[in-house]
């Protein structure tokens, strides 16, 4: 069975970078699989350690049944309550962690990653410089003014920089920590470039702050170092093409384009929603059913819908205050928990941090843990922080 497990999950790595589907086929045999297990074992030590984590996750999944059941429903109950499994999922992902998670295992894992990393990383980059897509061969990649906006393996730009941005942070330390630093230090290369050519502003700027932001704290005599390679990169990028260009200009000067106004009319709209519905929200996934009737009340001119590009704003409007706390409740948990492993783990917990951080701070643009693709990966990285301080909690028990 671990033998099994391992290669399940070793699959699922691969998986997180390419495939939705294969996602979803790999994640919901390890629903399964636990299921079975825990029910034969009675084996509930590594939940018991996190009483208080399940406490919050019932709580989200409650909040969220009580937002689609008190009010009116615009898209099917079991669309937007089945996005809850992510709950299962992350105890699926941890609890077969657990069973296999040993240095063989991590020497089997580690190397695959890297590998998939490198080439959707530069398949990334082939996309943003040719515009040429072997994948999805009947959509056009986004023109930006002589590139192109990556999605890798997947069909949008946003969701392919945070797969990236989040595998590339997440496994940067320990990798360099354990193989060969030219090598390891090519491939987070090609997969930080990967995510600069899905041409997110927020993932560049959540990205650049985690690397800073660990330097500053860690090795300053690095952070002259890294902050003149960002600039030459930001020079070259700026050289490539008028899309690289513009973006970068705008963010220099704070400069407020189509896509910011845009933003803007989503978030207020949100807001809005979420001020009608403060307990229990409008249901989760309901907010662009709902756009076209508040900018009327808003009198807001804008024929785009969407989800709140927003992680806070989604949370607040669709689930309420409830919702809102219990989601801000479990990312406050796995940060603490990741912050303590920075101490006994530092490599793999200052690389799951940064991780996470890069995701909250992106969210703040964009809702991105909603994205079933970048929602897999936060599960992955979170059933990692798990198990590291479960197995940390277990070396100390027996000395």
């Amino acid at each position: 069975m671990k033998s099994f497990l391992s290669w399940v999950l070793i699959l699922y790595v691969m998986a997180l970078h390419t495939s939705m589907a294969a996602m979803e086929l790999f994640s919901t045999t390890l629903v399964l699989v636990t299921l079975v297990r825990v029910i034969a074992t009675r084996d509930f030590s590594l939940l018991k350690q996190n009483r208080t984590l399940n406490f919050w996750l019932i709580g989200i999944v409650l909040a969220v049944f009580l937002s689609l059941v008190s009010t009116p429903q615009e898209k099917p109950f079991l669309q937007q309550f089945g996005y809850m499994r992510w709950t299962l999922v992350l105890w699926a992902i941890a609890l077969s962690l657990e069973q296999v998670w040993n240095d063989e295992f991590i020497k089997r894992m580690i190397p695959v990653w890297l590998f998939t990393l490198g080439v959707v990383g530069l398949y990334g980059i082939f996309q943003c410089l040719t515009g040429i897509d072997f994948i999805h061969t009947d959509d056009k990649l986004a023109d930006a003014g002589g590139v192109f906006r990556s999605v890798g393996f997947f069909a949008l730009s946003l969701t392919f920089a945070y797969v990236m941005g989040m595998s590339t942070l997440a496994v940067s330390l320990t990798a360099l920590k354990k193989w060969n630093i030219k090598i390891v230090a090519l491939v987070l290369t090609l997969g930080g470039l990967g995510m600069v050519a899905a041409m997110s502003r927020g993932a560049w700027l959540a990205f650049i702050i985690c690397v800073m932001g660990y330097l500053v704290i860690n090795n300053r005599k690095l952070v002259i170092p890294a902050g003149a390679v960002f600039g030459l990169l930001i020079l070259a990028l700026n050289k490539l093409s008028s899309g690289f260009s513009s973006k970068i200009m705008g963010m220099a000067q704070l400069h407020v384009d189509h896509s910011e106004s845009m933003r803007f009319d989503l978030w207020r709209g949100y807001w809005h929603m979420f001020l009608d519905h403060p307990l229990f929200g409008i249901g989760l996934l309901d907010g662009d059913k709902l756009l076209p009737t508040y900018y009327e009340k808003l009198g807001i001119v804008q024929p785009f819908v969407s989800h709140a590009h927003n992680n806070y704003l989604q949370w607040l409007a669709g689930s309420g205050i409830f919702g809102f706390t219990c989601y801000m409740a479990i990312i406050g948990i796995f940060l603490m928990k990741t912050w303590r492993l920075t101490k006994s783990e530092p490599a793999w917990g200052w690389s799951l941090l940064m991780a996470q951080l890069f995701l909250h701070i992106g969210g703040l643009t964009e809702a991105n843990f909603i994205a079933a693709i970048t929602n897999h990966f936060t599960m992955f990285v979170w059933a990692l922080v798990l198990v590291l301080e479960s197995k940390k909690i277990s070396q100390m028990s027996k000395q």
